[in-house]
């Protein structure tokens, strides 16, 4: 793919990145997604760092998710510092030690994708908790989400500084990625 992917014989200059997961209905107004500060490309170990963070954008708030462990006084613990895995056939973010479930998880099509509460993130599921209906409420628990998935819309991906073969970014996104990185 020509989204900054590469393998690790071939990684060139494509990061910070911001991932947007657009749901399909009935989920169409929240988008979920990532702030990745490291390339990305398949691996088998765990990449990213520190600064990655995952986030849930909807009609009226933001919700943004850093790594547990830019707060925390104590050693985190392995499953806390699982940043983010790429490999060829899966794409995981953040992780769950009781749950089993990471805050973002992709199936090999990128047409599933699949959120839980991750102890890196300490996130909740990033697509709305609670589904609204005009006499009721029904709470989602994690576990009965991660069997469902999502059903993808559209996946967008922004990098402040261009792939080979790709075009440029606007010097306005470089900006906001530059900001982001020196906040964090």
């Amino acid at each position: 793919s020509e989204m900054c992917i590469r393998d690790s014989n071939t990684i060139d200059k494509c990061s910070p990145l911001i991932l947007l997961v657009h749901l399909a209905p009935p989920y169409n107004n929240t988008t979920i997604g990532v702030y990745i500060p490291t390339t990305l490309y398949p691996d088998e170990s765990c990449l990213g760092g520190p600064k990655t963070a995952c986030f849930r954008i909807t009609e009226n708030d933001i919700d943004y998710y850093p790594w547990i462990g830019l707060t925390r006084q104590d050693t985190v613990t392995s499953t806390e510092t699982q940043f983010l895995t790429a490999r060829s056939n899966v794409l995981m973010f953040g992780g769950s030690e009781q749950y089993s479930t990471n805050a973002l998880r992709f199936d090999d099509t990128l047409q599933i994708v699949y959120t839980g509460h991750s102890d890196t993130y300490n996130n909740p599921n990033l697509v709305s908790n609670t589904t609204t209906t005009t006499t009721t409420t029904t709470t989602t628990t994690a576990a009965d989400t991660t069997k469902q998935g999502y059903t993808v819309q559209e996946v967008e991906v922004f990098t402040s500084l261009p792939s080979s073969g790709t075009t440029s970014s606007s010097s306005a996104a470089a900006k906001c990625f530059a900001d982001i990185n020196n906040d964090i």
